[in-house]
Parts: C-alpha cells; structure tokens; sequence
C-alpha cells in the first residue's frame, strides 16, 4: 500500500511540475536567460515568415517553445522599452520617455525582485542608453557595460567633428563572450537570472562576414534603401548566430530542463516602410511589432500564440513560470500563462502604444490595437492628424481608412486619450552631463 501510494505522489508531482508556472515543491527554482535585441522587426525575422533566412535559431527556439505573433514594444526607444520591460509599467507610468531618463527609484525591478528571492543576476548591456547611470543596474550583482574600440561598432562616435570619449556599443561577439564567461563562473547553488542585450540590428548597418556578402543586396543597381534593408538583415542574421551561441552554452551545461529563455526585441526599425529610415517617431507596425519567443523544456508546449501581447506582460509571465512568487500587483501587465495553457488569448485585447517624447523635435504619437483595428494619433506642429488601419487586410497599414469611418476613429481616440489621461505623469528630465548628451546625440537621440 505504501509502494503504491508513493507512486501515486510522484505521479501527481511529475504532473504539477509539467504545468506552466507550477512546480514541485523538491524542485529547485528555475533560472531566467532574458535575452533582448535592439531594432529588431518581426516581419524581417524568418522565424516570422520573412523570405530571407535571418533567424535560423530563433526558428528553432521558437518550434522548442512559444512564439508570440502579434508581440508590441510601447515605444520604439531603447531606453523606455527596457525600462517598461523590467518595471511592467508603460512608459507614461514610470517616467522614461526617451533615451536619457534615468528611472526612478521608487519602482522595484525585475532583479530587485528575483535577488531578493535568492537568485544570483547578472547583465550584459551592448549600448550606452542602458548605461547603469540611467538606472537600469539596479538588482544587478554584475553589470557588464564594458565597451572596448576592438569590439564596438561606433568605436569613437562623433560630435561636431569631435570624438566622444569612449565606445557607444558592443557587437554581439564581445556580448556573447562576456555572458558566456560569467555562465562558466557562477554559482552553482542558487538559481540566476542573466540579462543579454544584443545592439547589433540597430544602425550602422554594418554586419561582419559572411552576412555582409550572404545578405548583400543582388540587384543590378540597388537603390540605397534595399542595400540598407540587406544590411539590416544581415546583422538580424549575425545576432541571431550570436544569440544561437550563447543557447548552446545554456544547453551544453545542462541547464535547458531548468531554465526559461526569454527572447524580444526592444523595438523595430522604420527602413522606408513609412517614410522614416530608423525609430522613435512613429508607431506604425515596423516600428512597434517585435518577436517574442519563450522556451522552458518540459513546461511549456511548443505552439503559436496569435492573440496581441506587450512587453509589460513579460515579467508577470515569467514570475508565473518560475514559481518563486506571484506577480507583484504594482504590474500594469497580466500573465500569459493562461493563454499557454488553452493555446488562445483575447484577440480584442488593446494594446496602446507611444513614440518617444520629442518636445523639440516634429512631436508624438499615440495609438491603440484594438482587435482588427490600429487607431494612430500624430501630434505634428500644434496640429492633430488622425490614422485608421484595418490589420486584418492591410497589415503593412498603406490604406488610412479614418476618413470613411469617423465613429471608429471617435470611439478609438476616446480610448488613446482616457488611456494618456491614466497614465500621464510629468516625467522628471533627464540629469544628463554634458557628455551624456554628446553620446546621445552621436545617434540623434537628444537635440
């Protein structure tokens, strides 16, 4: 009877810790890999649909795993996304909204959080908006901002003619070695959580061989934009490699049944699509849509999630997952875990959306995604102009339809507005020094 009833029990407990966000109470905490790409579009991710064949591994992570189709940055801005990513706060809520807004300490972050739980962490940043001055290291035990000449991308950015006194990034190579480095010198006794920023996507297009030869633009006379697109993607393809390298190592130590890996991007990339070549003015969908893709062995079933979600919803989900404590309830975002385990979510989900804050500059956007439809609001020198795109038919949003549907464009722009209205806090501005600002405009991030 005994042998019988303890097998019972290791049945039941193999079933809970099979279930996602549950686990066995002899289990030990799970790791989290959280792996975020700068300038990333998820239409030119072949792991997407995209026809060239960029992202090889995040195809494969994502058959091994959860991918999000319809997955939203708030805002197209390093900064904000990353600060929405760690607090579950839009950025109207936590006050980053632009590059150079330090956050605030009265938010607790993610790895706050888990390193009160026991959980070692780790970060390795690729850009200098993620510089640990603008508040991103806190709950960090290590936080790797180290960029050398022989390893950047900008090694002596210019402004005005003069070089700036360091490196602005890292290229994914250097990323990838640092975090393998520190995978091989943790501690083995309490779980970690590892944060990997790769920059590569973002401009200069600049990939090393063989994705500079393996993506060249092969018309006869390329236009300037299709040899900036074939550029783009292939540093999509080299971080992608990057990222690969750096799964294998979690794999090669053992560690996939006991970590969950988490990979999104920050923002997309304008390339001409609406008249814009990068990112932080407009919120159309290359701008805003980012791949999002989960894998944890034995928790989470491979499959396809089509429903819209946001990054504020990524640490809820990921607490969920691992089991350590439930989601705080300061979190603006909500836990997916129960649309993995139905296989659906809600597809009239709104998800509201912003371009970084450019008081001196052409103005905002605002916009909301809701069901079919994506409403956008453009403040452009004292004036309003409203957008209206039906996504179910024109998901590359080349049709504005506001015109003959004014009842849609009331009913949405009431929501954007009631939204601002919710979430609207004067942010403090940014304590920059004079070099803070240099750096930031080396990339046009600051006036």
């Amino acid at each position: 009877m005994r042998a019988r009833v303890t097998a019972l029990l290791t049945v039941l407990a193999s079933a809970l810790g099979c279930a996602p966000g549950k686990r066995a109470a002899s289990d030990a905490p799970a790791n989290l890999l959280l792996i975020t790409i700068d300038t990333i579009r998820a239409d030119h991710c072949s792991a997407y649909g995209y026809a060239r064949p960029t992202t090889p591994r995040l195809t494969r992570l994502a058959r091994e795993g959860v991918r999000f189709d319809a997955a939203y940055a708030p805002i197209p801005s390093t900064g904000p996304s990353h600060a929405t990513l760690f607090t579950s706060r839009q950025p109207l809520g936590h006050g980053v909204v632009a590059n150079g807004y330090a956050l605030g300490a009265d938010r607790a972050l993610l790895a706050e959080k888990l390193m009160s739980h026991g959980y070692q962490t780790a970060a390795v940043v690729s850009s200098y908006p993620l510089n640990a001055k603008f508040g991103y290291s806190r709950g960090f035990e290590s936080y790797d901002q180290e960029f050398t000449e022989a390893d950047a991308s900008i090694p002596r950015p210019k402004w005005d003619g003069s070089p700036l006194a360091e490196p602005y990034d890292r290229r994914g190579g250097a990323a990838t070695r640092r975090a393998t480095e520190w995978l091989a010198r943790r501690r083995t006794d309490r779980p970690f959580l590892l944060w990997v920023h790769y920059f590569d996507p973002h401009t200069p297009y600049d990939p090393p061989e063989p994705f500079r030869t393996t993506f060249a633009a092969v018309e006869s006379s390329p236009s300037p934009i299709a040899r900036d697109a074939a550029a783009y993607d292939g540093e999509i393809a080299f971080t992608d490699d990057q990222m690969g390298r750096l799964i294998d190592a979690i794999d090669a130590a053992g560690l996939a049944p006991t970590t969950l890996v988490v990979v999104v991007g920050d923002h997309g990339e304008g390339l001409l699509s609406h008249a814009t070549l990068e990112h932080g003015e407009e919120v159309y969908e290359e701008a805003v849509r980012v791949p999002l893709v989960l894998r944890f062995p034995g928790r989470l079933a491979p499959q396809r999630i089509l429903a819209p979600v946001e990054m504020v919803d990524v640490a809820p989900t990921a607490f969920e997952l691992l089991g350590v404590m439930p989601p705080p309830p300061e979190f603006e975002g909500v836990s997916v875990v129960s649309a993995l385990e139905t296989g659906r979510g809600d597809m009239s989900r709104r998800v509201f959306l912003q371009s970084e804050l450019q008081p001196k500059r052409q103005g905002n956007s605002y916009a909301v995604r809701a069901g079919r439809w994506k409403y956008i609001e453009r403040h452009r020198a004292g004036e309003v102009r409203s957008e209206l795109f039906d996504l179910a038919t024109d998901p590359g949003e080349r049709t504005d339809l506001s015109a003959g549907r004014p009842e849609e464009v009331s009913r949405l722009r009431t929501e954007v507005r009631a939204w601002r209205r919710r979430h609207d806090r004067p942010p403090a501005p940014p304590r920059l020094t004079d070099e803070d600002r240099e750096a930031l405009r080396a990339l046009g991030y600051v006036q």
